[in-house]
Formats: structure tokens, sequence, C-alpha cells
């Protein structure tokens, strides 16, 4: 499994990256995004729509990682790995939301990232 030096992500070769440049990397990369989905009158479709995009946008940082066992281990931790949309669907439908702020939730938590592994990882 040796390192595919012609595979970048915005221009980074992939497994390049140190476990705190990959963290930040997430960081600024979901601080730019936005909603590019706004326009979007369904706030269902919304929200998985951004719910891809941070999905995506997390894989994309784990493979920027250079250490390759940490980058496993975000993907197997039940605290860390990706979870379908569903799971937060179901997660804000236990606070006795309703739908649409359910949507909403999942739309903004799009943007958050997780204290917890910038404390890790942004020392």
């Amino acid at each position: 499994m040796g390192r595919d030096n012609t595979k970048t992500i915005d221009n980074i070769p992939i497994q390049t990256l140190s476990n705190q440049a990959a963290r930040r990397w997430y960081n600024d990369k979901l601080n730019t995004i936005g909603n590019p989905y706004r326009t979007i009158q369904d706030l269902r479709q919304q929200a998985e729509k951004l719910h891809e995009l941070r999905n995506t946008t997390k894989q994309q940082a784990r493979e920027l990682m250079q250490d390759r066992i940490i980058a496993w281990r975000l993907n197997i931790d039940p605290r860390t790995k990706i979870k379908p949309f569903e799971y937060y669907v179901k997660k804000y439908s236990k606070k006795g939301e309703n739908l649409d702020e359910v949507y909403r939730k999942i739309i903004d938590s799009s943007k958050r990232t997780n204290d917890k592994v910038n404390k890790k990882y942004l020392k």
C-alpha cells in the first residue's frame, strides 16, 4: 500500500499532510464551503447535500493524512467515523424536534467541526 503521488486533493498529494495540517485543511475547508445548496427549497434535500459534502471533505482530509494508522482509527472509531444521514435524523429527532427543525440542525452542524478532535490534533 504505497503512496500514490499522482492523486491530489486541492493540488495536495494524498498522504502527505501531518495530522495537524490535515485537520487545519479540514477546518478551513468547512469554513469556506458555506451553503452552496441554499437555493434548494426542500430542507431535507439541502441537509442531505450538505451532509454529503461534509462527509466527502472529512474523507478527503483523512486521505491527505500521512499517518495512515490515525486516519484508519478515525474511520473506525464510533465517535469519529463517518455516519450516514439517517444517524443525524434519528439523533436530532430524539430531542422532540419536528422534521424541518431536524433538517435545520443538520444543516447547521455541517459547518461545525469536532472540538475534541481539534484539541487532539491542533496542538
